[in-house]
């Protein structure tokens, strides 16, 4: 055992239980980077809390939060398996600046299933004017122009 991987106060030893193949996942690429599978858990961590960073903030809330749900949309929905009254929660925090304020049908749209998402789109009217082939783009053009923001969103991936 190494120096490094000594357990010290500044590190807890964890357990997770996760996919076998995400396992085989880790393994493969720790083998091809020539680098222990825990270092690669740790920067997988470090990338995690890096993208939720927003979350931290406790001055954060609203329409503030939105860019991260839309970056990390389908990872919230298959991964966290946040429902619609939870995740509006966490985004509004029960006191959101009214001005900063997210519906709740909003919020839905954020969780719809990707293949749902374009039929549920096409049948709200104040979704029309923001319409696009990408039906990812169309619902950030809809939710950044109604809340009125202006941010560059990264593409979006179903890949896991």
């Amino acid at each position: 055992m190494s120096k490094e991987d000594d357990i010290t106060p500044s590190k807890k030893l964890v357990s997770i239980r996760i996919r076998d193949s995400h396992r085989n996942s880790v393994q493969q690429l720790a083998a091809r980077l020539l680098v222990k599978e825990s270092k690669l858990y740790r920067l997988a961590i470090n990338i995690l809390l890096s993208k939720l960073k927003d979350l931290q903030h406790q001055n954060l809330a609203g329409s503030d939060l939105l860019p991260l749900f839309l970056n990390l949309r389908g990872q919230f929905t298959d991964d966290l398996d946040l429902k619609p009254l939870q995740l509006f929660r966490v985004i509004n925090r029960l006191n959101a600046d009214p001005n900063k304020f997210v519906a709740l049908n909003d919020v839905e749209l954020l969780l719809t299933k990707e293949h749902l998402l374009r039929e549920r789109l096409m049948s709200l009217r104040e979704t029309h004017p923001y319409k696009d082939t990408n039906t990812d783009q169309w619902l950030q053009n809809y939710l950044l122009s109604k809340y009125s923001m202006l941010v560059s969103i990264e593409p979006t991936s179903s890949e896991h």
